[in-house]
């Protein structure tokens, strides 16, 4: 519970409810944020605003800087060549076919044969399996790849292990660092992993207690003002607000991180307190809001849900694809990129309702952006995924 000065009554915090889809002439609309008339020249700049899910095509600053458009005024020329805004027309509608024509179905199938084809050996988490009596494991069966893992230099217990991993997208190498929710025994090694990477935005994923099981333990003073120590490592709230221009329940605060050697950081964290353990949240678009808010950072951004798998990996997966069409890459073939992405993190996304709910999240973004031309076939493929959660959840209940 946040504390502090509030503008807005509690009724305007309430969580934004999940807006109905609704449907016109030529196109599947999902959000109405954006004008028709300004989509495309919105993909075009890629401008970065909290109510356009569009990816940012060109991220780092060296490309920022040598753009030719470096105003947002209005009527002015485009700064995407036509070649280049075709070439993502295609990538996108090439994503969008492969989709349709896998249907639910066949999406279930390949996912299902993932976990086949990228179970990691024995010789892979090594580390990990050192480390099984040392209390730094949340869970005996979610291992910690050798090859990615974060290794903390200089550790006053000379142990460099933390159940972490780097993930990397065509920006960087270490893109995402993705670890599981801290424990008692492992909150000083999480600050102190986050001042050696300089971190500056968390995205936490989980909340403490899901279906009267603990899944993280407090590792931040949720308080403004509040300071709390460890070991030696000062973490201070300094603001705390929530985000009520977000369909989720999510909350954000600015932390000031002091290290034993008295030097101070900034750290961003964005707590998504409402997405279900081994299930999917009911909105499309927080995802992309989420990553929209930390995209421009430099350093490695931190993920977390409990075991740093699950809706860990559905934050991952969706950026990776966003990333990889900026950079006109192809992105059709998602069984593949997950495999890629569980060689640097074993397990991403838990089940198949997770990866479907990765296609839906990507398919509503595309769609704001105007990008759908397959109506009828999209509108299908929306009834049927909506039939299959529905069924999932039904089969969950009486299970």
């Amino acid at each position: 519970m946040c504390y502090g000065k509030r503008k807005k009554n509690a009724r305007q915090r309430e969580m934004m409810m999940h807006k109905s889809e609704t449907e016109t002439n030529s196109n599947v609309t999902l959000s109405k944020t954006i004008k028709s008339k300004d989509i495309d020249k919105l993909w075009q700049r890629s401008v970065y605003r909290s109510d356009i899910l569009i990816p940012k095509s060109r991220i780092t600053n060296e490309l920022i800087k040598n753009s030719r458009m470096n105003s947002e005024e209005e009527g002015e020329k485009d700064s995407i060549s036509l070649t280049e805004e075709s070439s993502i027309g295609d990538l996108v509608d090439e994503w969008i076919d492969v989709m349709l024509n896998k249907g639910i179905k066949g999406l279930t199938d390949e996912f299902i044969a993932l976990y086949f084809s990228t179970k990691p050996s024995p010789n892979d988490y090594s580390i990990f399996m050192a480390n099984q009596n040392s209390g730094r494991n949340r869970y005996r069966n979610v291992v910690c790849l050798d090859n990615s893992r974060v290794k903390l230099n200089k550790h006053p217990s000379g142990n460099d292990y933390i159940h972490a991993n780097y993930v990397g997208t065509p920006f960087s190498e270490r893109r995402f660092i993705c670890t599981q929710a801290p424990l008692d025994s492992t909150i000083y090694d999480f600050w102190f992993m986050i001042i050696q990477e300089k971190v500056k935005y968390i995205i936490m994923l989980t909340n403490y207690i899901e279906k009267g099981h603990i899944k993280s333990i407090p590792y931040f003073p949720s308080e403004i003002d509040k300071v709390d120590n460890y070991n030696g490592i000062m973490v201070k709230c300094l603001t705390c607000e929530r985000r009520i221009d977000f369909e989720c329940e999510v909350w954000e605060r600015s932390l000031m991180i002091q290290s034993p050697d008295m030097k101070t950081m900034i750290v961003t964290h964005f707590h998504w307190t409402d997405w279900p353990d081994h299930d999917i949240p009911n909105s499309y678009s927080c995802p992309l809001h989420l990553l929209e808010m930390v995209r421009m950072s430099s350093s490695p951004i931190v993920l977390h849900c409990s075991a740093g798998i699950g809706r860990t990996g559905c934050l991952v997966l969706i950026e990776l694809v966003l990333e990889k069409l900026s950079y006109k890459q192809t992105c059709s073939s998602m069984n593949f990129m997950l495999a890629e992405l569980r060689k640097q993190r074993a397990k991403l996304i838990q089940n198949n309702i997770q990866y479907l709910y990765v296609h839906r999240a990507l398919l509503h973004c595309f769609t704001v952006a105007g990008r759908v031309k397959k109506v009828d076939e999209v509108r299908k493929f929306i009834k049927d995924y909506e039939q299959f959660i529905f069924d999932e959840a039904n089969a969950k209940k009486n299970f």
